[in-house]
């Protein structure tokens, strides 16, 4: 259940800051450094937050595997 809450939280937030991303672009009024900062902030965000699950996951898939403390 929590692996489920995370992926919803997730997907939320990728909903949130992929409108950012599209109302920022379409606003003619917004300088166009202003646009690509926010855009490369929101885009290394992304990547950061999927680095560290993949990390998460493959340390916990591995920790599962290694532990033979159980026998």
């Amino acid at each position: 259940m929590k692996k489920v809450g995370i992926f919803l939280i997730l997907i939320g937030l990728l909903c949130i800051l992929a409108f950012v991303l599209y109302t920022i672009a379409l606003d003619p009024e917004i300088p166009l450094l202003i646009k690509f900062g926010v855009s490369a902030a929101i885009v290394g965000l992304v990547i950061v937050i999927s680095v560290l699950i993949v990390e998460s996951y493959k340390k916990n898939k591995r920790g599962d595997e290694d532990d033979l403390s159980k026998y």
